[in-house]
C-alpha cells in the first residue's frame, strides 16, 4: 500500500515537473528569478529527452510500482502517461517525438523573450514588481502653496 501511494506521487511529482518544463518560461515574466531555477531543468529535460536516457524519476515509479505489487510498463513516462492515453498507437512516431521535444524549447524562449522585452519597457529607476503593478506612475503633484489651501474670499 505505502509503495503503491508513493508510486502515485512520484507519477503527480513527474507531472508537475513536465509542467514546470513546458511553462516556465511564461513564469519567468511575472517572477524573474525562477530563470535560476527553469534553465537547468530544462537543459535537463531535453538531455535525458535527446540522448534517451532513463529518468530517475521513471525509474523511481517503476521500482516503487514493482514492490507495491503492480508491474512496471514498458517505454519511458512520456510515452505511458502522456502518448499512449492521447494518440493512437504509431501515430507519434519517433520523428514527431523528437519534434515534440522542441515545444518546451520555443515556449521557454517566447517567455524568456516577453520578460526580456517588458523588462526593457519598464521605466528606469522602478522596480520590476512597480511596473507590473502599476505604481510606477508617479501621483499627481498637489499645490502645498498657502493660496490653494485657503478659501477664495473674493466674489
Amino acid at each position: 500500500m505505502v509503495f503503491r501511494a508513493l508510486a502515485d506521487l512520484t507519477v503527480v511529482s513527474h507531472f508537475a515537473f513536465i509542467a514546470f518544463v513546458l511553462l516556465g518560461g511564461l513564469l519567468v515574466y511575472r517572477w524573474p528569478a525562477i530563470a535560476w531555477l527553469h534553465v537547468p531543468v530544462l537543459v535537463w529535460a531535453l538531455v535525458i529527452e535527446a540522448s534517451g536516457w532513463r529518468c530517475p524519476l521513471t525509474v523511481l515509479e517503476k521500482w516503487l510500482r514493482i514492490k507495491g505489487g503492480w508491474g512496471g510498463y514498458l517505454g519511458d513516462f512520456v510515452h505511458h502517461w502522456i502518448i499512449l492515453p492521447l494518440f493512437d498507437p504509431g501515430v507519434v512516431t519517433p520523428a514527431l517525438r523528437s519534434l515534440l521535444g522542441f515545444v518546451p524549447l520555443a515556449v521557454s524562449a517566447f517567455g524568456y523573450w516577453c520578460a526580456l522585452r517588458h523588462r526593457a519597457a519598464a521605466p528606469t529607476g522602478t522596480s520590476r514588481r512597480a511596473s507590473l503593478n502599476g505604481e510606477d506612475q508617479l501621483p499627481k503633484a498637489r499645490s502645498t502653496s498657502a493660496s490653494a489651501s485657503r478659501p477664495s474670499t473674493h466674489a
